[in-house]
């Protein structure tokens, strides 16, 4: 004989309240025979259905066994308690079906037998068994003592096989219906409530822990340990709270932890999505207490054990169908921030063999392209190198900046190109630009080109010279020497040079041009030099006219044409 009590309860407004003064009928499990029910232990009877209390309770007496109860009120949800093991022993032992823990005996028919109640004790002492391996050793057991395989290999001392799906399943969306399934083979099925305006405090500043009041709490304490090598982490040991060893040798996904998260309401009067309530799958703080120790939040180890595999270290998954950004909401697939007063060394750094650094290149970046963003005047540096410096090892970030390097500088407006540590090329800024330069390499017999490139049909190209400075054009870039030079020291200048090419069987053209009626065009030598034309040839012709010319002093002159 058995006493039941429990608190019965049902869904009123999306929580949960008493079931009072409920019908309640228990009836043997999987049937619709009423059971017979006691008011004390098997001595007066009670009638079935039984009514619960004013503040819902149900409480009754019934020999060993199980049960279904189900409660009834007009105008409120049934609930069903399905399942309900009544049995006189507080904990059903291994022992009391007649085990022996010697290390000898062989119990496994008593195994077998005993494994049909939901979970079994065993005392200490290892149960010899003739079961091939852990797979085939039914039941949930758990305890000081261990079950122990045909070659003696022992179970865990909390050990369930579930080998077959659950008789029936609960909802995990909602606390209510969560452990409605049947939890036989579930080690440790915890629910847990928090609730209350001031349970976990009202901090008014800082971030407050109640550990009082958590589901679960650890603190683990080591003193102990060991690091052989004086120089890296070489012969370490590792003190954890928690650890977990997943074998996956079925199908789908095998996970060592797993959590889902719902968050819903907001703080009256918030202006920012951070005084918001929040949900989180893993969130905590570290605090170092000497010089040179580890803060290592996150670290694993991925190895293929020579096996063509794929591995992914962090995957983020993001469903947003919901872009308002509203108070300043915002996404980010990775967020480094720095809080303290001095710089941190690197944002992302790797190490090893990779295909490619940054690979952006599945991303949609919307309107503004922006698969990399920086402010005015930061760098993107080339050549650098990550050598030791001080007591840094090398290898560990970039300690000598190239004198490469692009940027956008804020005084002059110009994306720069520099090397050398100084500016080698820049480009500025026209407004509604149409028209650019494009440059193009050549083909083995080809000439490499700078083009003037743009929406308009006609596009003239402008080279512009600072102050009094030359155009200058070399040739053999191997031994420069200069070909043509145009003096840039004419301030104000109307009138010009247009140089113009041929067609067939015409002669190419130097004009004069500006915005003067008349133009002369001077050719002046230098010292005594002289202005030559064509090739000379001896004789007397007849003179048929002449040109009109002006020496170096801007006197008239006249040549005589045969």
């Amino acid at each position: 004989m058995q006493k039941y009590v429990n608190d019965i309860a049902t869904v009123v407004g999306g929580s949960l309240a008493p079931l009072a003064s409920a019908s309640c009928a228990v009836y043997l499990t999987g049937t619709t025979t009423l059971a017979s029910l006691y008011s004390d232990n098997g001595v007066t009877a009670l009638t079935n259905p039984t009514t619960s209390s004013d503040t819902g309770r149900l409480q009754f007496y019934a020999a060993d066994g199980r049960y279904d109860i189900v409660c009834s009120k007009a105008g409120y949800a049934t609930t069903t308690i399905a399942d309900v093991l009544l049995d006189d022993r507080d904990t059903v032992s291994i022992n009391d079906f007649g085990a022996v823990g010697d290390g000898v005996t062989n119990n496994t028919a008593t195994v077998t037998a005993v494994s049909a109640y939901p979970k079994v004790y065993v005392p200490d002492g290892t149960y010899n068994t003739t079961f091939v391996n852990y797979t085939t050793v039914p039941g949930s057991w758990w305890g000081v003592g261990q079950i122990a395989d045909a070659s003696n290999r022992k179970l865990a001392p909390w050990y369930a096989n579930a080998n077959a799906a659950p008789a029936s399943t609960g909802s995990a969306n909602s606390l209510l219906t969560a452990f409605d399934g049947d939890l036989t083979r579930c080690q440790f099925p915890v629910g847990h409530n928090i609730s209350g305006a001031t349970t976990l405090t009202q901090p008014t500043t800082g971030y407050v822990y109640v550990n009082e009041v958590y589901p679960h709490f650890t603190y683990l304490n080591n003193t102990s340990g060991w690091n052989q090598s004086t120089s890296g982490n070489d012969g370490r040991t590792q003190a954890c709270a928690y650890r977990t060893k997943v074998d996956n040798y079925g199908q789908g996904d095998c996970v060592a932890y797993n959590g889902t998260a719902f968050v819903s309401g907001t703080r009256a009067g918030s202006t920012n999505f951070l005084a918001n309530p929040a949900a989180g799958l893993f969130a905590g703080d570290m605090t170092a207490g000497a010089d040179g120790v580890y803060l290592n939040p996150y670290e694993t180890i991925c190895v293929d054990s020579g096996y063509d595999v794929a591995c992914v270290g962090i995957v983020n998954n993001f469903v947003r169908t919901n872009a308002t950004g509203a108070k300043s909401v915002f996404w980010h697939g990775y967020r480094a921030q720095n809080q303290g007063t001095v710089t941190c060394d690197a944002v992302i750094s790797a190490t090893g063999l990779w295909v490619t650094g940054l690979d952006l290149a599945m991303s949609d970046f919307g309107a503004n392209k922006g698969a990399v963003s920086l402010k005015a005047n930061d760098r993107v540096y080339f050549n650098s190198t990550a050598g030791a410096s001080g007591s840094l090892n090398a290898g560990i970030r970039t300690t000598v900046f190239g004198t490469s390097w692009m940027a956008f500088d804020s005084v002059s407006g110009d994306m720069q190109l520099a090397n050398g540590s100084a500016t080698q090329f820049a480009v500025s800024n026209t407004a509604s630009a149409v028209n650019y330069f494009q440059a193009l390499g050549g083909a083995a017999g080809g000439s490499p080109q700078f083009r003037a490139v743009g929406s308009d049909t006609n596009i003239s190209v402008g080279y512009l010279t600072k102050g009094t400075g030359f155009h200058f054009f070399y040739s053999n870039v191997a031994a420069p020497a200069v070909q043509f030079a145009i003096n840039g020291n004419q301030t104000s200048a109307v009138n010009y040079l247009t140089v113009r090419g041929a067609v067939a069987g015409t002669s190419p053209q130097m004009t004069a041009t500006g915005s003067d009626t008349n133009i002369d065009l001077s050719l002046i030598t230098k010292g005594t030099g002289v202005v030559q034309y064509g090739t000379y040839t001896a004789g007397v012709v007849a003179q048929a006219g002449y040109i009109t010319i002006k020496d170096a002093g801007g006197t008239t002159r006249r040549l005589l044409v045969g």
